[in-house]
This record gives structure tokens, sequence and C-alpha cells, in this order.
């Protein structure tokens, strides 16, 4: 779940050796956008104080906290399709754990319920989703994490001065057309729109105005002034069907 996973020790190894060890320690490492989690996995209690997690999606956050709490989660064995729909289509009654857990992880491309996951090898994706869970939840458990479910710019109030803080915001190639904004899952787990401009406007002031080292992810943009300091070629699906395929730089950026 997450689509950091595979390069999360690059982002850490580069955002470690901007900021320097020594000053690393004591400050809070924040992710407005923290969706599978999967930095977290990489940055170590040795390296910050505490943690800030936040996601707009209500139910991710209720999945990660019924994780770790005293009484954890009891994962489904199988969802079938039907279960699956009934739950999409029926959220209020079910454990939002529960639907946060079958919304990204029974799903096609782990996007929020987007669509049942299917595959020729029948796999068992509820069992797969355990699987991974139960590996980074051992990970998780040593960490001293605070979990809100916010708009980012209302985290804001919460953000320690000095924190350390990394978004992995939509990603947006034409970043000022206000009418190609990314939409995303906000507080309430309801689409909105996110508009870049104002993103690039809150992490400049909470740099300024409260003293944060930000980085943020997103596609190489020359209209973006903040400077690169780790890039790599990303080859995307635009039509599985034609198998065509484009090709972004992605690139972690501070502010």
């Amino acid at each position: 779940m997450g689509s950091k996973r595979k390069i999360a020790k690059d982002l850490i190894r580069h955002i470690v050796s901007d900021v320097g060890i020594d000053n690393m320690k004591g400050r809070t490492w924040v992710e407005p956008f923290v969706g599978g989690c999967n930095m977290l996995n990489v940055v170590t209690p040795n390296l910050v104080k505490d943690y800030i997690c936040n996601d707009g999606n209500y139910y991710l956050i209720e999945l990660f906290k019924k994780l770790l709490s005293p009484e954890g989660f009891n994962f489904p064995d199988e969802v079938s399709e039907a279960e699956y729909k009934h739950i999409r289509e029926n959220k209020d009654t079910y454990d939002p754990a529960l639907v946060g857990f079958v919304g990204f992880n029974l799903t096609f491309g782990s996007k929020w319920f987007g669509g049942y996951s299917h595959n020729s090898e029948k796999r068992n994706f509820a069992l797969a989703g355990k699987n991974n869970l139960t590996k980074q939840i051992e990970i998780l458990k040593n960490r001293k994490i605070t979990w809100y479910n916010k708009h980012y710019i209302d985290l804001t109030q919460h953000i320690p001065d000095g924190s350390i803080v990394y978004c992995d915001p939509p990603y947006n190639v034409d970043i000022y057309n206000q009418d190609s904004c990314t939409q995303y899952t906000g507080a309430g787990s309801g689409l909105i729109k996110f508009y870049f401009p104002l993103f690039l406007s809150w992490v400049e002031n909470i740099k300024k105005h409260k003293g944060c080292i930000v980085y943020y992810s997103n596609y190489f943009n020359k209209d973006i002034k903040h400077d690169v300091i780790w890039s790599r070629d990303l080859t995307i699906n635009i039509d599985n069907k034609n198998n065509r395929t484009k090709t972004e730089k992605e690139c972690l950026f501070k502010v």
C-alpha cells in the first residue's frame, strides 16, 4: 500500500544528507499526506524525536490507528467482489478500519475503491494485504506517532516549530492550470481538488513562520523554483490496453 515503498530509502538518504543526522535529532517528522506510511518504515526512531502523520482519508487513518492499538485489527481471510462492492456502497455500516483495508488493499492499483482486483492466478489480495501490513506494523509499533485526519492546511497548528516536513501530495504536471487540478480524497474521504499553487504557498509559509525544513515530491516542472535534491525517470502507463506509456522525471524538492 503506497507509492513510495520502492524509493523510500533513496528519499530518506538524501534528506538525511541534506539536513545532517545530528541536526535531525530532537525534531518531529511530519507527513501531511502520509498514505501507506512507507516513509515511516525508513525514518527510524534514532533519526527523529517523534512523528505526526496526517491524511485526508478518514478510513486510512482509522486503519492504521486500529492496527497499532492494543486490540489490533481482525483481518478478513478473504473478501469477495460482492463484499467489496457492498462495503464500498455502505461504508458507514462497517468498521472504518475494515473499510480502509478493503478500499486500498482489495482495489486495482491501490487506488481508493478503484475497482476490485482480479488476476489470472486467483491471488488472495486480502491475505497479501494482511501479510504486508503485519510486517509493516512490526516496524511502526516502535514509533511515537500522533495521527490526524485533516486537510493539510488545517494541520498547520499541530506542526511543532522546526519540524522536518515531507509531503507526498497528488502529482500534477500542469501545476498552474486550475482546470487540470488533481482530485484527491480529502478530509471526510470525499473527492476535492488539489490546487498546486496553494500547496506551494503553504509549504513556504510553514518554512518561514514555523522554521520547518520542508521537502515534497512531484514531477519535474520548469515553473517550480525550489531546488531538486534527487530525481529519477518514471515510466507511466497511460493506456494499458494499447501499451502506451510516457516518461516523467519524479523529483524530491526542497523548499
